[in-house]
């Protein structure tokens, strides 16, 4: 009896201390790994750990991803502030075959209000390309790649400060744009309409203030959401301001001027954090240069729309079925016939600048580029992005902050590292994606199998922490 009662002890305390080990984490590290090739789960491989990984629609056979993007959740049991992601997986021959530029990247979940990811590169079949054919200096994790060699370090490319027939891929460059022959025009101003959500634009000043009048209006009565303003200069913040829910109600639109002054001469980017109950029913500029990044959505529109964009395709959705309408891109007639369904239009004649119309009463209209309402106010402040549409005539160097992946029997093995400090955890824990936007139309014969995932979380021991708030 005493032999089982202390084995039963003994038990009770190895048990204890996996919990401990699961739950607490003590040395501030553990590993979850994955195989999703089989149809059971290991509890000693992180059974109940990786879950939720869909929407459905998206994967056949358990673990092929056929559409874009994929999510799952990995359930940690307490905050850490890095992970080391390791994914081994496979791309269809049709995928490889089918696509001239195929890019893969995973990401975790940072802001749930506006489904903000922080993406990391997983493959790009442009750089390894460019990585075998062309002249490589390697700089700690960034990589330049000359088609004929010029520089011999990062640094002298940096320093010789032209980068017209550059492009960039995971790497953010702090350089002084300057826009010649500008002269402000304080005479004039701007006004957009009925913006709604989130959005981000680059503004340009010279020897003025950089003056933009804003009014909000909080839709929802049960959003408690705040609403928060960035500016940046040269990818440094400096100013932000949030708005608490509690000064909204639903129908009464709250005001906002920025008004910033003795600044630089040069390009900053304006943040408006927001969730998709915020609507800028009028943003009135006083700089006349002024350009949306990426993504514009108006809704509630009156006299439709009229946008111009460096690029020529665009992903485009509606939100409602009274706004469904076509859309012109350089005098070539598109249709939106459907809500909730994004089209992807390209049209077949690009210009420097590509005027979009429409007279619906709202979309969602995004693509990799930038978004002017005027022509005059277009300018393009950003260098170039490496890309589906890139113009590689006009390319001869590229810098990128991206490992190669290892090749072995046709799989791929890609680590990643996560910087998780400001990432969303809740009570599902961390949310995830992978994204292959070449994964376009659910064509089983054109996936990208995800066979294995591992995940390193790194963070405090438990005697860092219990030093931190006793030092408190």
């Amino acid at each position: 009896m005493k032999k089982f009662r202390y084995f039963l002890y003994s038990f009770l305390f190895l048990a204890i201390l996996v919990l401990v080990g699961f739950y607490i984490v003590p040395g501030g590290k553990i590993v979850y790994q994955q195989d999703f090739s089989k149809k059971y789960f290991n509890f000693l491989g992180g059974r109940g750990f990786f879950y939720k990984m869909g929407p459905e629609e998206r994967l056949i056979d358990d673990n092929k991803m056929i559409g874009d993007p994929l999510y799952f959740y990995v359930r940690a049991p307490r905050s850490f502030s890095e992970a080391i992601m390791t994914i081994k997986y496979k791309i269809s021959a049709s995928s490889l075959a089918k696509n001239n530029y195929l890019n893969i990247e995973t990401g975790i979940l940072m802001d749930k209000s506006n489904w903000r990811y922080n993406l990391y590169p997983v493959f790009n079949n442009k750089l390894n390309e460019i990585f075998s054919a062309w002249s490589v200096v390697k700089n700690e994790d960034v990589i330049l790649a000359q088609k004929n060699k010029k520089f011999s370090q990062l640094a002298d490319f940096i320093e010789h400060n032209d980068f017209s027939n550059s492009a960039f891929y995971n790497y953010n460059l702090d350089y002084d744009y300057i826009l010649s022959d500008y002269q402000a025009e304080t005479d004039k101003t701007l006004s957009i309409l009925n913006l709604q959500g989130s959005y981000s634009f680059y503004t340009y000043i010279k020897e003025e203030d950089l003056k933009i009048d804003f009014s909000f209006l909080n839709k929802n009565n049960n959003n408690i959401q705040a609403l928060s303003i960035f500016v940046y200069y040269q990818n440094n913040l400096i100013f932000d301001k949030s708005l608490t829910a509690d000064i909204f109600s639903s129908d009464s639109p709250v005001n906002f001027n920025l008004n910033l002054s003795n600044l630089p001469e040069g390009a900053y980017k304006v943040e408006i954090k927001a969730n998709d109950d915020f609507l800028t029913p009028k943003l009135i500029s006083h700089n006349s240069k002024l350009v949306f990044i990426n993504r514009v959505w108006l809704s509630n529109l009156k006299n439709g729309l009229i946008l111009w964009s460096d690029k020529n395709n665009f992903k485009i959705k509606s939100f409602s079925a009274r706004c469904l309408d076509k859309v012109d891109i350089n005098n070539e007639i598109f249709t939106v016939d459907k809500i909730y369904q994004q089209f992807d239009f390209t049209a077949s004649n690009k210009t420097d600048l590509n005027k979009i119309t429409s007279n619906s009463c709202g979309l969602l209209i995004e693509n990799n580029g930038l978004f002017s309402f005027t022509e005059e106010s277009f300018f393009n402040p950003i260098l170039n992005k490496l890309a589906e549409d890139t113009d590689w005539d006009n390319i001869d160097m590229v810098v990128a902050d991206y490992n190669q992946p290892l090749e072995n029997d046709g799989y791929y093995t890609s680590e990643i590292k996560m910087d998780l400090q400001s990432a969303l955890r809740d009570t599902d824990g961390y949310r995830f994606i992978i994204s292959g936007p070449f994964l376009k139309n659910l064509n089983p014969d054109e996936y990208v199998e995800i066979k294995e995932i591992k995940i390193e979380f790194q963070g405090k021991t438990l005697m860092e922490k219990i030093k931190e708030m006793v030092g408190r």
